[in-house]
């Protein structure tokens, strides 16, 4: 049986959807998710104030990229989370709503897109490499990371 296609959106996830999701996912972040943060504050703060780029399937949310974009003075733009469900993972999703997330920064007027990794998530350190993100600082357990973006 064929996994149901995917939907590519913006801004659409309800603050429950958000919530459910991190959760889902927590246990894959390097290092979890939870008990780092409240999920339920955490899924509020996204629905409330960042950009969500996010993957459906079948009415289900199984990728999240979320990302500040309203930095007007220094026009930096900070991803705070990135997010595939387990059975839509090595399918291109993380990769396609970051490519979204990066175009959407661009055309905000942000200069800068900036990250922090676990050191432990090779994978997605990996990703956001060929993406163009440079490692710009070492934070215990994190990479800070960094991509200039185009002026528009």
């Amino acid at each position: 049986m064929s996994a149901p296609p995917i939907e590519y959106r913006e801004g659409t996830a309800s603050l429950e959807q958000i919530r459910a999701h991190l959760a889902d996912c927590s246990s894959r972040h390097r290092p979890p998710l939870a008990p780092r943060v409240d999920l339920p504050e955490y899924a509020r703060k996204i629905a409330g104030n960042a950009a969500t780029f996010e993957a459906w399937a079948d009415g289900s949310l199984v990728g999240l990229v979320a990302a500040y974009l309203n930095d007007t003075t220094a026009h930096t733009g900070y991803v705070t989370n990135v997010s595939v469900v387990s059975e839509y993972l090595g399918r291109g999703v993380a990769s396609r709503l970051m490519e979204a997330c990066v175009a959407r920064a661009t055309t905000a007027g942000m200069r800068e897109l900036k990250l922090e990794v676990g050191k432990a998530n090779t994978a997605a350190i990996d990703l956001y490499r060929k993406l163009g993100f440079g490692e710009t600082g070492d934070n215990g357990d994190f990479i800070a990371m960094a991509l200039p973006l185009a002026r528009t």
